[in-house]
């Protein structure tokens, strides 16, 4: 017996065989991508208003300091072309760099003091001599100008070329401190600009040191001084001390 199996048609559809989709969209691969953007988006929108409430004006300014010969309204008056810049822009280098150039100002401390403010700390100079008629010399030897010039009473009286400030002021420390051991003080003391050294003391006596030796004829001089002058000391106009191993003394006129 022969067994005919049924022709299959054109188009039939075969059962159980998956049937044909459309190509879909590759949402899920693009998901991470999608995720960074917003994330980007987030981020860029958050530093626009970071920066906006950060870099707000600065209008208020603080002085601080133990001052007496720095103005607080020149500072303030320094420091107003810089606020424009904002909270965060600020440039607080250029501040300190401005600030150190007023003539009473040793140092300067800046921060921002947040929401809108700017704190200056000054140290102001300590004059601990007069310089000529021109200007001060601070604990460092150190010559400023102030101006205008004022006047800081008790103060003695150094003098030299400027560039000789910090050699003056040691020189200075050195006499004084010998002298101070014999109960006398400086009043002023000075180099000439031959480097010639003259000294004055409280007392009014003036020492002509000369260009040289210049611990050795002081000491010298404090040797004659405990020998002979102590007692004089108010008799005494002058001292010339410019000789190799001796000193003349010169006598005030008796009324």
């Amino acid at each position: 017996m022969q067994i005919l199996k049924p022709k299959k048609q054109r188009g039939a559809v075969i059962k159980g065989a998956p049937k044909p989709s459309r190509a879909s969209f590759p949402w899920r691969r693009l998901q991470p991508l999608v995720f960074v953007v917003l994330l980007l988006l987030s981020l860029g929108g958050l530093y626009q208003g970071g920066v906006h409430v950060l870099n707000q004006p600065i209008d208020k300014v603080a002085v601080a300091g133990e001052l007496r010969y720095v103005n607080k309204e020149a500072v303030i008056a320094e420091v107003s072309p810089f606020l424009q810049q904002g909270f965060v822009r600020i440039d607080m280098a250029a501040i300190r760099k401005q600030l150190q150039q007023l003539p009473w100002v040793y140092e300067v401390r800046v921060r921002r003091q947040w929401p809108n403010e700017v704190a200056i700390t000054i140290v102001e100079q300590q004059a601990i001599a007069q310089w000529g008629q021109r200007g001060f010399l601070n604990h460092r030897g150190e010559l400023f100008k102030p101006k205008p010039m004022v006047k800081v009473p008790g103060l003695p009286l150094l003098a030299g070329p400027d560039e000789s400030s910090k050699t003056v002021m040691a020189n200075y420390r050195a006499v004084g401190e010998l002298l101070r051991s014999q109960g006398l003080e400086l009043s002023s003391f000075q180099l000439s600009a031959r480097g010639s050294w003259l000294a004055i003391l409280k007392e009014g006596v003036s020492l002509s040191i000369g260009r040289d030796q210049l611990m050795e004829k002081m000491q010298r001089f404090v040797y004659v001084y405990q020998k002979t002058l102590a007692g004089n000391l108010a008799a005494i106009k002058s001292i010339d001390m410019r000789y190799s191993n001796g000193l003349a003394v010169s006598w005030r006129q008796q009324t």
